[in-house]
């Protein structure tokens, strides 16, 4: 799930956790385990829920419904990483160019 600095949820995984609770793209936290919205809430509760087994609840704005959700996850956080991928093949704009001429030949 990515969740913007004001609390809006900008994407959540189909078939992940999140989505499995109910969660999903527009909706706006505005609480966190009974307590304001705020990033490093969000975060202290994450961190907070690896050592119980009790589920993170949440106080959500859906277009104007106000909602409560439950998450239980205990994963800790998580942040994408890039890798860097061994250059063994042609760059990518050589890929796209070779892709568009011969879809050009194939119309010719």
């Amino acid at each position: 799930m990515s969740i913007k600095a004001d609390g809006v949820i900008s994407d959540v995984l189909i078939g992940e956790i999140a989505y499995q609770a109910g969660f999903g793209p527009g909706m706006k936290i505005l609480a966190v385990n009974g307590q304001p919205f705020a990033r490093a809430t969000l975060e202290q509760a994450i961190d907070a829920a690896k050592t119980t087994t009790t589920p993170i609840d949440f106080k959500i704005d859906n277009t104007g419904v106000i909602s409560d959700l439950r998450l239980d996850y205990h994963g800790g956080q998580r942040h994408p990483v890039l890798e860097r991928v061994p250059m063994n093949s042609k760059p990518l704009g050589l890929k796209i160019w070779t892709c568009v001429e011969s879809i050009r030949r194939s119309k010719s």
